[in-house]
């Protein structure tokens, strides 16, 4: 039996699990895959055959709209950048490289912030850091359930909670679908981070769409996971995208302190946040010296 379209809602030890509209089916990929070098991942839309024991094998993957490495996701159209108050203790840096991650690939970032009840000041600031540079964010509470409704009218198709390791994205889900149940750890006291929890990206039903929990992480190189060159990042700071035709210089690096830059003007007249462009200037430095060593 032949199947047209099923989406892969996990992959784990070279095995997919294949949702369709009859039913779920583990499959495994066709050997072409691995000599294309191409690994199906979730959020794949692709084609199966079924034979008589209910045993698959995928036969096709459709045409991706994206995709991202780390999490391992396709066909994203919202990511939700989670940053906690308390421990681990929000790196907003972090946050700030998975937002350029969303507007290369085309996604919406979304930034949620947990735990608010450790620092609701704190949480708010950073809340007003984001919405004023023109990107949705909102405050939850994962431990009692506060603001998790404002996940609503934000949940439609392909999504995924991403972030640093012990930021709270299993219990978030949990919350969200509440008779799922995803095994939760407290943060380390020795190391002051999230134990791992989450160890492959798995794709959940709710309401008009998915959303998907994804593995933590510590670190993020924007080099390794996109071929942004240091000239073009700007461009992925939505923030920055009003002022960036009144540079005086074509080739503007943004990154020199004089007039003759309107984003460090900008920056100087409170229209960027200075959080913001603390982290392009520490993100294109990175990108400079990355891209002058790939050469």
């Amino acid at each position: 039996m032949k199947i047209d379209n099923g989406l892969i809602v996990k992959g784990i030890g070279g095995f997919y699990h294949v949702k369709t509209a009859a039913d779920l089916y583990l499959c495994k990929p066709k050997g072409i895959f691995r000599q294309q070098k191409i690994k199906p991942l979730p959020g794949d839309r692709v084609e199966i055959s079924i034979d008589d024991n209910k045993d698959g094998i995928i036969t096709a993957i459709k045409e991706r709209k994206n995709y991202l490495n780390r999490p391992a996701l396709a066909n994203i159209d919202k990511i939700f950048i989670t940053i906690s108050m308390g421990k681990p203790k929000p790196v907003l840096l972090l946050a700030d490289k998975m937002t350029i991650l969303a507007n290369y690939i085309g996604a919406t970032p979304i930034i949620v912030i947990n735990k608010i009840d450790l620092s609701p000041n704190q949480a708010k600031e950073i809340e007003e850091i984001y919405t004023k540079s023109g990107i949705d964010a909102f405050c939850v509470c994962a431990k009692t359930g506060e603001g998790i409704e404002q996940f609503d009218k934000r949940l439609d198709g392909i999504c995924v909670l991403t972030g640093n390791t012990g930021v709270g994205k299993s219990s978030i889900i949990n919350r969200l679908i509440p008779n799922l149940s995803i095994d939760t750890n407290e943060i380390s006291k020795a190391l002051g981070r999230g134990v791992h929890t989450t160890r492959e990206t798995t794709l959940y039903d709710i309401k008009d769409g998915y959303i998907a929990d994804t593995p933590g992480f510590s670190t993020l190189t924007l080099d390794k996971n996109s071929d942004i060159q240091s000239s073009e990042l700007a461009n992925y700071f939505s923030d920055f995208l009003p002022f960036l035709d009144d540079c005086k210089f074509s080739n503007c690096s943004h990154i020199q302190e004089n007039d003759d830059c309107a984003i460090y003007k900008a920056f100087c007249n409170k229209q960027i946040q200075s959080s913001r462009y603390d982290s392009y200037k520490n993100i294109y430095t990175q990108l400079k010296s990355a891209n002058k060593f790939n050469k």
